[in-house]
Order: C-alpha cells, then structure tokens, then sequence
C-alpha cells in the first residue's frame, strides 16, 4: 500500500514541481516513471538496507551505542538543514506550499521505508 499511494503522490507531484515542469512534460514523464521504479525497488528489497539503518559497521568500536546515537542524531539535524536551507534560498524558484509538500513527502517517505525496513 505505500508503494501505490507514494507513486500516485510522485505522479501529481512530478507534474507539479516548478522545476521540473520548466524542463517539459517528456522530461516529468521519464522522471515520474523511473521514481515509481526506485520506490518499488526500495519497498520491495528494503531488507536490504537494515545493516544501512542498524549502522552494523560501528559496533567494533568504543561506546558503540553512543557513536551510533551521535551519528542518528547528526544525519536527522544534516538533512533537516539542508531541506530546510534548498528552502530558504528559494532554490527551485517555486512558492513556499510546494516546499511544505516536499518537506512532507520526504518525511512521510523515510517514516514508510524505515517501518518496512524493520518488519
């Protein structure tokens, strides 16, 4: 069910998102397409990515929960700064609601993955 309500969010959106309707509809068509491909891979294989998630490579070293907390934690606060940077510099030339959405979509995103990573 994710995989369905993402692609028909990333249809609207491709379609709608400033930039990429500056570059033309062939160009939404093919980005549209090979989006709904990339979430049906990630969904399908997210298994795959729970080392990724786990952070599996740290726990050789000292105080590995805390390195792994403190690196949680800085890739969240990364990622919300850049999002929220490419937001305050207006960097796709579009009004600050498809920001909100795309903020939104990212989040609702990663929530969905990390739930099936972890089933």
């Amino acid at each position: 069910m994710p995989i369905l309500g993402l692609s028909i969010f990333q249809v609207w959106w491709t379609f709608n998102f400033p930039a990429v309707m500056r570059m033309g509809s062939f160009c939404a068509a093919a980005l549209t397409i090979i989006s709904i491909l990339g979430n049906i891979w990630m969904f399908s294989d997210a298994h795959r990515f729970r080392p990724f998630f786990d952070l599996e490579t740290f726990d050789d070293a000292p105080h590995a929960q805390l390195l792994k907390d403190r690196m949680r934690g800085g890739l969240l606060i990364m990622v919300h700064a850049v999002l929220l940077y490419v937001w305050y510099i207006d960097f796709h030339r579009m009004p600050d609601f498809y920001y909100v959405i795309w903020y939104a979509q990212c989040f609702v995103t990663f929530v969905l993955f990390y739930r099936a990573v972890y089933r």
